[in-house]
Formats: structure tokens, C-alpha cells, sequence
């Protein structure tokens, strides 16, 4: 039976020994991975918090089918002066019409679609607020606001008790059996409110709780776009102000590229929905990402300025960090599996998605950095891309701080 040391020693010197096949075997396998990418699905929606055979979604399921779907899109209309006005109310027939051409729109409720009812002897009549036929005269204007602030139907649902503020909703259809998109409908209304915006004195707000699932995608997406160049951008500057080096900062990176893209792509292969945390993959694993190769550069640069090869740096470094590396990569990937044992979905997703990611980072992390530097080994023995730096100045801290623990293990024991 082997021990660990002999399947330690084996499995390095394989990297070594065939550099290029276990370089083609990591991109094959990312390339592999990456496809699932294509089949990823987004939903900001509260369903996502649920799996499909959950009781509440049933419930709402059922509901739906029955009532139709309460995901909706509201635009106000605002006008200090008050809505009640020739110009806002034809803007408000013009948008309730335009409303009801947008994507997934199933009705369209507002001031031009509520009617009023009333009675003339022993007829009872029935006729919109704002019909195509209605004449904006001052005194049709009037008696449209008279019927209006008198009708407890309308108050404080289509129209404000101050008369300067009217809603008009767009009800959705019901996303059952498929991903919410709210995408298209959100980029129609705001492209409605800029072209009605030009030339007019009212102002124009978008609401609703689909256009508060878009945001929140959007928001996701937009955390992503800001966080991660900075992290990226700190993470360039620390590693070369520590290794100095154009092969110190590529190998990293290039491990963050292929762990990064072979994650996300499990997330199309195991038919996860993308969400608000699962968008925090990828910044988990940039974090897992350069622990491991951190743990490898450290040892390799230490190798070389001790006058070791290349090849004989990064063996070593390889071999010494390979059981600290394994415990540290399955005990974490252990704590992130631990998530999905929870009812909630997306947390459930993240902890299979991160799990599997931090198992993939360790793997990477030797499948890359060994055969690379074993390749261009030679290059970097006799050029500029070999680390030169002081060793007492970047190393010394560490080994006091080290002699500090031994020396004072039982006083830190008591002192934590």
C-alpha cells in the first residue's frame, strides 16, 4: 500500500517528467468545464431561494395559473403642478398604450384603462376615465379631476392625494416552468420614460418589483465589475513588490483564469441558477486561488536564492507543500460542501459550486505551476524572469516570527 510521501513523489515526478501532457490534460479539462458556461441561467427572483418542488413555489404555482403572475413594472408620473393637466394626461393614454407592447406584458392598468360607473335613470353606465374620445377643455379636465379624487377606487392606487403623482402598471405573464427575464421588459420601460422625458415638465420613475429583481442583478454584476479589477489590481501590486518577478504575477493569474472559468462552467453542467451569491464565486476564488499558488511561489523563490535550478526549486517546493496544501484545500472544500445541506438554494448551490472550485484551484495549482516552470525552467535560470532579491530583506521577518511562536507556543495556546 502507498504512503502519502510515495504518491507525493510519484505524481511530481510525473509533472516533471511530462510537463506538456499534464499541461494539455489541465487545458482539456478547463475547456471541458468551461462549456457548461453556455448553459448557465440567471434568476434574481425570490423563487430562486427555493427548489422547484418546495411547497411555497407549488402554492404559487397553482396561484399563478389561476390569477395570472403579480411580477410587475410601475411608472410614475410626476408633475409638481399636478397631473391633471392636457399634456400629462395624454402622455399618460400614450405610455398605458406603448406599456402594453412590451415584452412579456400581459395588461396594463392605469388611469387610461380604469373606468367609473354610474347611473342615469335606469341605465347604468360604464366608460373609461380617460377615453380615446375625451376633449381636453378646461372644464373636461375639471370634471375628470372631480370623478377622480372622488372615487376611493383610484385614490391612492392609480393617483396621490395631492393629484401630482399617477402609477401605471404592467402585469407580467407568468414565468412558470421557466427563468424569470426581466431584461428585455425593464430596457423597454426605460427606453419609454427617455423618449417621453424629452421636452416635457413631468418626471418619469420606474418601479415595481420586477424592475427590484433586474436591480438586483444588475447590481450583482456591477459589484463584480468594480471589486474585482481593485482586488486584481492590489493583488498585482502585492506580488510584485514580494517576487519581483513577470512569472510570479502570470502564474497566479493564470490559475485564478482557469479555476475561474472551469467553476462557472460546473455551474451550467450541474443545472444550478445563477444568482446574487453565486456571483461571489468568482471573488472566493481568487482569494483559494492564490493561497495555493502563494504556498508554491514562496518555497520556489526561497529554493532558487539558495542556488537550486528551476526544476530542482519547484520539485522541492512541490513536494514540501503537498500535504499542507491537500489538508488545507479538503478541509475547506469540506466546510463549503457543509452548505449544501441547507433548504435554502442558492446557499446550497454555492456551497457544491465553491466546494468543487476549491478542489479544482489545488488541483490546477500543480498542474500548471509544475509543468510551466519545468518548461521554461532554463529561460528563467539565465534571464531576467529568474527572482533576484535580497533574501534577508523579504525572508528574515518570517523566520522571527517563527522562532517567536516556537518560543512562545503555551503563551499564545493561553492567550487564544
Amino acid at each position: 500500500m502507498l504512503n502519502s510521501t510515495k504518491i507525493r513523489d510519484r505524481f511530481v515526478a510525473s509533472l516533471l517528467d511530462h510537463p506538456w501532457r499534464w499541461l494539455f490534460l489541465l487545458i482539456g479539462l478547463t475547456l471541458f468545464c468551461a462549456l457548461g458556461i453556455a448553459k448557465i441561467k440567471q434568476d434574481y427572483s425570490p423563487r430562486v431561494w427555493f427548489g422547484k418542488n418546495h411547497e411555497e413555489i407549488i402554492n404559487l404555482n397553482q396561484f399563478e395559473k389561476l390569477f395570472g403572475s403579480d411580477q410587475s413594472i410601475v411608472i410614475g408620473v410626476y408633475n409638481e403642478n399636478g397631473i391633471f393637466n392636457e399634456k400629462t394626461l395624454k402622455t399618460i393614454q400614450d405610455i398605458s398604450w406603448d406599456m402594453g407592447g412590451l415584452p412579456e406584458i400581459r395588461r396594463v392598468e392605469s388611469l387610461s384603462t380604469t373606468v367609473e360607473i354610474n347611473s342615469k335613470d335606469d341605465e347604468i353606465l360604464i366608460n373609461k376615465i380617460l377615453h380615446s374620445g375625451v376633449d381636453y377643455s378646461k372644464n373636461s379636465i375639471e370634471q375628470i379631476k372631480k370623478n377622480v379624487m372622488g372615487n376611493k377606487d383610484v385614490i391612492d392606487i392609480f393617483v396621490s392625494q395631492d393629484a401630482k403623482l399617477t402609477v401605471i402598471y404592467g402585469y407580467l405573464n407568468p414565468f412558470i416552468g421557466r427563468n424569470p427575464e426581466f431584461k428585455p421588459t425593464i430596457d423597454g420601460a426605460r427606453e419609454l420614460i427617455k423618449k417621453y422625458q424629452k421636452n416635457s415638465d413631468d418626471q418619469f420613475h420606474l418601479s415595481g418589483n420586477a424592475t427590484a429583481i433586474r436591480a438586483f442583478q444588475e447590481v450583482a454584476q456591477g459589484d463584480n465589475k468594480k471589486i474585482i479589477p481593485i482586488l486584481l489590481f492590489s493583488i498585482i501590486m502585492v506580488l510584485f513588490l514580494t517576487f519581483r518577478g513577470f512569472t510570479s504575477i502570470f502564474l497566479p493569474f493564470a490559475l485564478v483564469a482557469v479555476t475561474v472559468l472551469s467553476t462557472m462552467g460546473l455551474i451550467g453542467h450541474f443545472g444550478f441558477i445563477f444568482n446574487s451569491l453565486l456571483s461571489a464565486t468568482p471573488a472566493i476564488l481568487l482569494a483559494i486561488c492564490l493561497a495555493d499558488s502563494v504556498h508554491i511561489l514562496s518555497k520556489f523563490v526561497q529554493n532558487k536564492t539558495k542556488g537550486m535550478s528551476s526544476k530542482d526549486a519547484i520539485e522541492g517546493s512541490l513536494k514540501i507543500n503537498f500535504v499542507p496544501t491537500v489538508l488545507t484545500s479538503i478541509s475547506t472544500a469540506i466546510s463549503f460542501f457543509s452548505f449544501s445541506l441547507s433548504d435554502i438554494q442558492p446557499l446550497s448551490s454555492l456551497g457544491i459550486v465553491a466546494g468543487c472550485g476549491t478542489i479544482l484551484a489545488w488541483l490546477y495549482t500543480y498542474l500548471l505551476m509544475g509543468p510551466f516552470i519545468k518548461i521554461v525552467g532554463p529561460v528563467m535560470d539565465k534571464s531576467r524572469f529568474s527572482p533576484k532579491f535580497n533574501v534577508k530583506f523579504k525572508f528574515d521577518w518570517r523566520e522571527g516570527l517563527t522562532r517567536f511562536i516556537e518560543k512562545n507556543a503555551r503563551l499564545i495556546v493561553l492567550a487564544f
